[in-house]
């Protein structure tokens, strides 16, 4: 990522600010074999073109200023630790989701599937499998989760990546709602996708896909009616920073998982969003991303 960045510079070095579209056209161009690192630097132009004309990161995004409810990611770790973490959690006032499977033993995968609602969290939970299961693994564990009756928003990348024509079959069978997200990286995937009919759910990442390519995404995407998620990877609060603001803004995702910051020592900067547990917002008065680095940080 650092090389990338590195190498990108000279394309960005001296450009006026109001042309970052086509800075970012150029840099797309050149570098879209390092999606993180270009999203880290699209992230930075629209932030510094924010700033230029003193506007909100998320009204470049859209006219609103939602307050959103994150959902937290519980790994495929031992039940004991499972349920400390998920009690910790809730005693914060989660009260959204994400249970981690495929690594195991599904008998130990359904118990922590089943773990929030023993624990009294009525919300569905989402299941992410990670591309963990085969076709016939996929039906069975489906059918499994339905005779325990355990309540499932959704269930995310249950197969391989490439295996779009499984995913199709699986959701036309699932009585749970099917999501993409390994399998979705760019537009062209996006229209093969819904061409298949192969998912419910579309999830979003900056970090995954870049800033520019997640936005014609998503209006792609919503244009034909299908509902949007909002994910990360393990970012910091700083490269967080965009998709709270896209998410707060734009008021376009029916789920939103924007944990990683949570997951992770905190650094000394100011990061742009404020969050109170699991709800996130962005204070009124931000410019920009709001993002401010401590000195700290670089020594």
């Amino acid at each position: 990522m650092f090389t990338a960045i590195q190498q990108m510079i000279p394309t960005v070095l001296k450009k006026p600010i109001e042309e970052w579209e086509n800075v970012c056209s150029a840099l797309k161009a050149r570098f879209s074999d390092h999606p993180t690192a270009l999203s880290a630097m699209e992230c930075a132009l629209v932030d510094a073109y924010c700033r230029s004309i003193k506007m909100p990161l998320r009204r470049f995004f859209g006219a609103q200023n939602k307050k959103i409810e994150t959902y937290f990611t519980i790994p495929a770790l031992p039940m004991p630790l499972c349920r400390k973490i998920l009690k910790k959690k809730i005693g914060q006032g989660f009260k959204k989701f994400k249970i981690k499977v495929g690594v195991g033993d599904f008998r130990d995968d359904i118990q922590r599937i089943a773990l929030p609602l023993s624990l009294g969290i009525r919300e569905p939970v989402i299941v992410d499998a990670n591309q963990g299961w085969s076709r016939k693994t996929a039906w069975e564990r489906v059918r499994e989760i339905g005779l325990r009756r355990i309540p499932v928003a959704f269930l995310e990348q249950p197969l391989p990546k490439e295996d779009i024509e499984g995913l199709a079959g699986l959701k036309i069978k699932s009585s749970i709602p099917i999501a993409v997200d390994e399998s979705l990286k760019n537009l062209d995937d996006a229209r093969s996708l819904v061409k298949k009919n192969a998912a419910d759910i579309y999830n979003l990442k900056i970090a995954k896909s870049g800033l520019v390519e997640s936005l014609r995404m998503a209006e792609y995407l919503k244009k034909r009616g299908k509902k949007l998620m909002i994910g990360c990877m393990m970012e910091s609060p700083i490269g967080l920073a965009a998709s709270v603001h896209w998410a707060c803004g734009s008021g376009d995702f029916s789920y939103c998982d924007l944990d990683s910051f949570l997951l992770l020592k905190s650094l000394p900067i100011q990061s742009g969003f404020q969050n109170r547990g699991a709800r996130l917002s962005i204070p009124a008065n931000t410019v920009g991303s709001g993002t401010v680095l401590g000195r700290e940080i670089f020594q």
